[in-house]
């Protein structure tokens, strides 16, 4: 099975970074191969470093 990692800003206030870390639970319950990082002071974009794993 093809690795999946997902990116979610902490600060997003579009969408609560919770939602990505929930979606990669049950995605891993299912038997997928994922990981999701929240990217620290991250809002709703894709930019910048420091990320923490939280799964």
């Amino acid at each position: 099975m093809t690795p999946a990692r997902q990116f979610h800003g902490e600060i997003d206030p579009v969408i609560d970074y919770v939602h990505a870390v929930a979606a990669a639970y049950r995605l891993q319950r299912s038997g997928a191969y994922v990981t999701s990082d929240v990217i620290n002071g991250l809002g709703h974009g894709i930019h910048g470093e420091g990320g923490r794993s939280t799964c």
